[in-house]
């Protein structure tokens, strides 16, 4: 599809989503009303930007429901996200929903060269069952042998990799990092493996990490893109060229604001990605803050697609860090020592990778007048935290308890030993 008709395919149903929405969400209708306007005073798809943002602080509190645009009883899906302090997100899909869902799944498997041909193995923790999901819809809608399978013990995975020699692994960064290590230690038989493609999801990884990935087990490493509040996966993908991600427009609007003004950047320019809905019935979203930084490419690739582009994710506008697939961040664990009465609110994340796995460390100062001299009541504290923080996150931490003042007078909040060039 050329530029000028996928732009007209977005004006076109951009139109019916913002009257869509103003007619059946009660959060869009009054941040229409309260600017005076309606959804016929936005003329073109520049226009969009006069709206306001929406937030994830907007889809949490309240009733669970309240941005959906159609009955619960044409909600055949729902899929539960996190906001920043922890507090659930629910997005419903509709049945036409799924079916566009499946299809960006489709497409983005075939941006990659998948084909019905490949044996896709997908391997994903329960915690990131809905982008297990949908890779699944895709690869089978596309007739490809898919086999679901996950274990923490990464050496069973490789196993099933083996017997049932697939092409295609489709799972997390730090999962795969694992599969590195035991490669590079010699534990895995390189000659067994039939895997020729590897589609990364849900963290992000560095060039200097896939440049050796790939020299050593010889495979193609293909970047993905989504949001559970949108499509997981099915926003964007980078295509065999890999020359940034591919997004699909026909079912999606982007643009790039300035995280701190909101205002929109030229392509080429840094800034949060701001999605906007074109095809969803369940939960549309207008101008959605992804807190996710990239830029536009708009020079045409060299895979012929006129689709936009973006670079892949540089980074965040937040205190926000993904561990084993699962988003944590700075609110939420303030929202946990708050809870916690113990601990105080000082405190820095520490995240590290060792042999391909990535864990999550806290420091923590004790209170003023916390009882620093009995060592067991401090390991009886720190054990009390990691094990709390566990039921409440999924994710296991260890808590290294500190004197109060201990962090110094000014410390990062967050340190990312993971970053590589």
């Amino acid at each position: 599809m050329e530029r000028e008709e996928i732009k007209k395919l977005q004006w076109e149903r951009l139109q019916v989503t913002l009257n869509r929405a103003f007619l059946r969400v009660g959060h869009y209708r009054k941040m229409f009303e309260e600017r005076g306007i309606e959804p016929q005073d936005i003329r073109s798809l520049e226009d969009l930007s006069i709206l306001p943002f929406t937030t994830r602080e907007d889809l949490t509190g309240g009733d669970p429901y309240q941005m959906f645009a159609v009955p619960l009883r044409d909600i055949v899906r729902l899929h539960v996200t996190k906001g920043r302090k922890g507090e659930p997100i629910v997005v419903g899909f509709t049945s036409h929903d799924l079916d566009i869902w499946t299809e960006l799944s489709q497409y983005t498997l075939c941006m990659a060269g998948i084909g019905r041909e490949d044996v896709i193995q997908i391997t994903f923790p329960f915690s990131m069952s809905s982008a297990a999901l949908g890779f699944q819809y895709g690869a089978e809608k596309l007739g490809a042998a898919v086999i679901p399978y996950w274990d923490t013990e990464v050496s069973r995975g490789i196993e099933v990799m083996e017997e049932y020699r697939a092409t295609c692994l489709i799972t997390l960064p730090s999962y795969f990092s694992q599969v590195f290590e035991k490669a590079k230690k010699g534990e895995v038989k390189l000659s067994s493996l039939s895997l020729k493609k590897v589609l990364l999801y849900g963290e992000p990884f560095y060039t200097s990490e896939r440049d050796e990935w790939e020299e050593l087990l010889e495979v193609k490493i293909i970047d993905t893109y989504g949001l559970t509040e949108i499509f997981p996966p099915g926003i964007a993908c980078e295509c065999l060229a890999r020359e940034g991600m591919h997004v699909f427009e026909e079912h999606l609007l982007i643009e790039i604001v300035d995280p701190t003004t909101g205002k929109v950047l030229p392509s080429g320019e840094t800034g949060e990605l701001v999605i906007t809905t074109l095809t969803k019935e369940g939960v549309p979203l207008i101008r959605y803050r992804t807190g996710d930084i990239t830029s536009i490419i708009t020079e045409k690739c060299s895979c012929g697609s006129d689709l936009v582009r973006i670079e892949r994710i540089k980074g965040r506008t937040d205190n926000t860090i993904v561990v084993e697939g699962i988003r944590i961040s700075a609110e939420e664990v303030e929202d946990f020592l708050s809870n916690f009465k113990k601990l105080s609110l000082r405190y820095q994340l520490i995240v590290e990778r060792k042999e391909g796995k990535d864990s999550l460390s806290v420091k923590v100062e004790l209170p003023p007048g916390a009882d620093i001299t009995s060592f067991r009541a401090i390991e009886k504290t720190s054990s009390e935290a990691e094990e709390k923080f566990m039921e409440r996150t999924g994710i296991p931490v260890k808590f290294h308890l500190l004197e109060p003042g201990g962090l110094g007078e000014k410390y990062p909040l967050i340190i990312d030993k993971r970053k590589r060039s």
